[in-house]
């Protein structure tokens, strides 16, 4: 398989997954605020470079981006959540987030190869 449709395979996936319900406590709305801010502002150009509109070495700052996803995905375990809803919100959650580490990763090796 090519670096290329390794990155395509993982923004499939990525497009395919439901963005997660809105939490209940309010800290882990502001973790989710933090991830839908992250998440629109990297599918746009992951969805570019999908289309070839755009070769993923042109992504600004990708490896500072790669890192806040990363980042994200380390702080969702210490999220405190108060409601068995939002406790089951959280798998949710890291599964989006995972889906969208992996398509990160893929536009990154692109960028590097």
């Amino acid at each position: 398989m090519t670096e290329d449709s390794d990155f395509r395979r993982a923004f499939e996936a990525f497009r395919a997954m439901p963005y997660p319900s809105r939490p209940q406590s309010e800290e882990f709305q502001d973790w989710g605020s933090e991830l839908l801010s992250l998440d629109s502002h990297v599918a746009g150009y992951a969805t570019r470079v999908h289309d070839g509109n755009m070769v993923a070495s042109d992504i600004p700052n990708l490896k500072e981006l790669v890192c806040e996803v990363r980042d994200l995905q380390s702080s969702l375990a210490s999220v405190p959540v108060l409601t068995s809803r939002d406790s089951r919100l959280r798998g949710a959650y890291q599964l989006y987030v995972e889906t969208l580490e992996s398509m990160m990763r893929e536009l990154l090796r692109l960028a590097t190869d």
